[in-house]
Parts: C-alpha cells; structure tokens; sequence
C-alpha cells in the first residue's frame, strides 16, 4: 500500500481534493447528494468522459489530436438535425448517424494530416485547427 501511494501521490491528491469537493457541496448546497441529482452529473458528463478517454488514448500514443470536440460537436448537430426535422425519426438511426458522421469527419481529417506531414514537419495541428474553423 505505501508502494502505491508513493507511486501514484498526484492521483490520490486529486481524488482528495475531489471528496472535500464533494463533502462542502454536499452540506452547503441543498439536494447536491441526492441520487437523482448525482444521476443528473454523470448523464451530464458521460459523453465528455468517452471523448476524453478517447483523446487520452491518442495522446499516450505519442500523438496530438484536438480535432475531438469539432468532430462531436459537428456530429451532434447532424445528428439532433435529423431527429427533430424528420417526423417519427428512429432515436436509433440518429445515433447510428452520428456514429457514422463522425467516422466520416475523421477520415477526411486523418488523410489531409498524413499528406501534409510528407511537407511540412509537425503539422497535424493545421489539420485539426482547419476542422475548427469548419
């Protein structure tokens, strides 16, 4: 256990510091630790988790990636489009819109990024800013 902590100090103060957190909003704020208002916070921050642990992955890679939230965004959009403009729409086909969006929105990225590094060094910044501005 002292093995642990000594490996991992910067972890366990965070999750520290996420309990004192925690606690003060849980006495100072009415209703914080109620189980609908707790179901409420990770509804809301699921889909920022899944997309953070995606770019987590990429960075461990020795890669830069921050066309991310550009991609969910544009997907959401199609994808929210879709379910409100077309009477009786499929919650499912929207989802499997979105997927796909955003699978098409990475492949247009992905290949600009290869070409482009065969002229220029370290350009894979350009690529993601550009889907930025998109």
């Amino acid at each position: 256990m002292k093995r642990f902590a000594q490996n991992n100090k910067q972890l366990l103060i965070m999750i520290g510091v996420i309990v004192v957190i925690f606690g003060i909003l849980a006495l100072t704020v009415n209703n914080f630790a109620t189980a609908r208002n707790l179901t409420n916070l990770l509804t809301q921050v699921a889909p920022i988790a899944l997309m953070a642990s995606g770019v987590t992955f990429v960075l461990i890679t020795a890669g830069m990636d921050i066309s991310c939230p550009s991609v969910m965004a544009a997907s959401a959009v199609v994808g929210v489009y879709y379910m409100t403009m077309v009477p009786n729409a499929s919650y499912i086909l929207g989802t499997l819109i979105v997927l796909f969006v955003g699978a098409f929105l990475g492949l247009i990225t992905k290949p600009k990024e290869v070409r482009m590094k065969l002229c220029l060094k370290n350009t894979k910044r350009v690529t993601e800013l550009y889907l930025l501005y998109l």
